[in-house]
């Protein structure tokens, strides 16, 4: 059956209630490195391919290695110096409330991790609690150092809801984006999948022009720009009630001229 998700929206907070329909029987196994067209097909975007998983989860098919396997394997047969691919992962929310199915086996082929100050403080288990030296690490801190043990070739994103997103990489936050503030938001639903898709369509747009641009060369500029396309899509997204209705390039211009 066709999957579903109502919304129930009040007073600020909100619950999803979620139908998978035949999305529960997907599996990472489904996902064929063959699939990927290794010329990039007429998509005259980058120069790097991009692979972008959502929702992992939701999918417990993803789980405890069975992505991880088909990630492998796209970088390994489709993935090529003059063609590389990157990979994206949003984590979303975790209704078994385990925040764990095998996601660091996963993050060693991920390139970015995008994810929300919720979902980041679940995974971890921040807790706020200091450390020997009786200094308290920040959750900031404490999501880089987590990551950077676990993955440390992997930029994690943290999405910081009205206050921007800050980009971790190497045990610090190396880039940090503030939002364009808005008088009256409408909706929030559907904002951090708004993000992510700016997030990557800033790396991608900005990578074209750049030559050097490589899976294991991903420059700062990619970043940055990433960065300012996912909250100013993000920023969009909260002016418009519901979460099937894309804010128009024009709408995202703006914010970015602000």
């Amino acid at each position: 059956s066709t999957g579903h998700c109502a919304v129930i929206v009040s007073k600020g907070d909100r619950s999803f209630m979620t139908h998978l329909g035949c999305m529960g029987d997907f599996e990472g196994s489904h996902i064929l490195a063959q699939s990927i067209d290794p010329t990039g097909g007429n998509i005259n975007v980058s120069s790097r391919r991009h692979v972008h998983i959502s929702g992992y989860y939701n999918l417990a098919g993803f789980w405890n290695g069975k992505l991880a396997n088909s990630l492998e394997d796209i970088k390994k047969v489709r993935g090529t110096e003059e063609n590389p691919i990157t990979i994206s992962l949003v984590t979303q929310q975790d209704a078994t409330a385990t925040w764990d199915g095998g996601l660091v086996e996963v993050l060693q082929h991920v390139d970015f991790l995008i994810l929300s100050e919720i979902e980041a403080q679940k995974i971890i288990c921040y807790k706020g609690e200091s450390k020997g030296d009786g200094k308290m690490p920040t959750l900031l801190e404490s999501v880089a150092d987590f990551f950077n043990e676990k993955s440390p070739k992997t930029y994690v994103i943290v999405t910081l809801a009205a206050k921007g997103a800050a980009l971790l990489f190497g045990r610090k936050c190396i880039f940090s984006q503030v939002t364009t503030e808005v008088d009256s938001p409408v909706d929030a639903t559907g904002a951090g999948d708004s993000f992510a898709a700016g997030f990557i369509y800033g790396v991608l747009s900005c990578s074209e022009n750049t030559k050097e641009s490589t899976t294991k060369n991903i420059t700062d500029e990619e970043l940055q720009k990433g960065l300012k396309w996912g909250c100013a899509n993000g920023t969009c997204s909260v002016m418009i009630q519901g979460a099937s209705v894309p804010p128009s390039k024009n709408s995202i211009m703006q914010i970015l001229d602000r």
